[in-house]
């Protein structure tokens, strides 16, 4: 069967949002963990607030309606037979990634908002297939990279943010390597 440029975007635009729906859950999550851990420094006790609200409404949507955005980021067609409205689905995710762009820049600056926004997410994705097995990867590997990273930070006398992307591209880079060399065992033993 020949795959159209159509349906390889569909399937490769698919991937990257559901990746992106994965890492709107685990930003918020890990910058709320790296806010805290310098609390010291983020004297202003609004902006905390409104990276928590922000948060709290992000993950209720997410909660709530993960099966529609599930079916809309990986078959929209589908999804449009069903009866769901794709583009309500498609700017809604856009409102709620902004929103964390927003919320997460006011918190820990852009270099930290990107790295968490994709590196958990591409990371869960190289582990596993399962939506929900994604999200609790991408959230745990957020939470840990966070901890680990500033508690780093603290004895190589480091910035945490820098220490943080690090960290995640490191894992990244690793599970890369790992995913990339276990077809290549496969295919030799094989023959």
């Amino acid at each position: 069967m020949r795959l159209s440029r159509c349906s390889v975007f569909t399937k490769f635009s698919s991937k990257l949002l559901s990746a992106c729906l994965v890492s709107v859950i685990a930003s918020f999550v890990s910058m709320s963990v790296w806010a805290e851990s310098k609390l010291k420094v983020l004297t202003n006790f609004t902006v905390l607030l409104q990276s928590a609200l922000i948060a709290l409404f992000v993950v209720a949507v997410i909660g709530l309606k993960w099966r529609d955005f599930l079916l809309h980021a990986f078959d929209p067609i589908q999804a449009r037979v069903v009866g769901l409205k794709n583009d309500f689905l498609y700017y809604g995710l856009l409102i709620m990634l902004s929103l964390t762009v927003v919320g997460g820049l006011k918190a820990v600056g852009i270099i930290l908002v990107i790295s968490l926004l994709v590196a958990p997410g591409a990371i869960a994705f190289l582990m596993t297939r399962n939506f929900i097995y994604m999200l609790a990867i991408a959230v745990t590997v957020s939470i840990f990279a966070c901890f680990f990273s500033v508690i780093l930070s603290f004895h190589i006398d480091s910035a945490p943010a820098p220490t943080i992307v690090v960290t995640l591209s490191a894992l990244f880079l690793l599970l890369l390597l790992k995913e990339i060399k276990g077809p290549l065992k496969k295919k030799v033993q094989m023959e």
